[in-house]
């Protein structure tokens, strides 16, 4: 086996690209723990919305309770919140 010495503008461009796959190993790093970051905060979201999702339903549950007893109550009309009045249809 023999030795050659390698030309100093291959040694120079072998270390530069060594140098550039060495920055993208560590940007892609930096991107996987980004991301890994991101599913934690989507789930988090996720589960936020499913509880603020629940309690929507809940309250259209007790909007449409409150229709129905109100219904009986005072027949088909429309209600003026701010007067705090019935109106009927009729």
């Amino acid at each position: 086996m023999t030795e050659q010495k390698i030309e100093s503008k291959h040694i120079d461009k072998i270390q530069e690209l060594t140098n550039k796959q060495n920055e993208f190993v560590f940007k892609l790093g930096e991107i996987s723990l980004n991301l890994i970051g991101f599913e934690e905060q989507i789930k988090l979201l996720q589960t936020q919305k499913q509880d603020v999702m629940t309690d929507f339903k809940f309250t259209q549950e007790q909007f449409a309770e409150l229709n129905k007893e109100m219904t009986e109550q005072y027949g088909e009309g429309q209600i003026d919140i701010e007067k705090g009045v019935f109106i009927s249809k009729s």
